[in-house]
């Protein structure tokens, strides 16, 4: 996940072309210890999958710099409305 925001086009992300900068090698590390937490608050001693997808959002979300065709693009979308 975390290296598909750096190389999209390894792996035939359209939305690829909407990130300026992907996370960072110490996003992993983070994504590792909160889904442990997540895991841990909700009485489980192991972590599975759902639990990474559960707090990915929350986790990379600022570590993802988009690019300004991506914000053009949701502005053009809300102002049409």
């Amino acid at each position: 996940m975390v290296e598909a925001t750096r190389n999209p086009e390894k792996y035939n992300l359209t939305t690829g072309k909407y990130i300026e900068y992907g996370t960072s090698p110490r996003s992993t590390i983070a994504l590792f210890i909160a889904s442990k937490a997540y895991a841990l608050l909700n009485g489980k001693s192991y972590v599975t999958p759902m639990h990474v997808k559960t707090i990915a959002h929350n986790v990379l979300r600022h570590r993802i710099l988009l690019n300004y065709e991506d914000r053009l693009t949701k502005y053009q979308q809300t102002r049409n409305r």
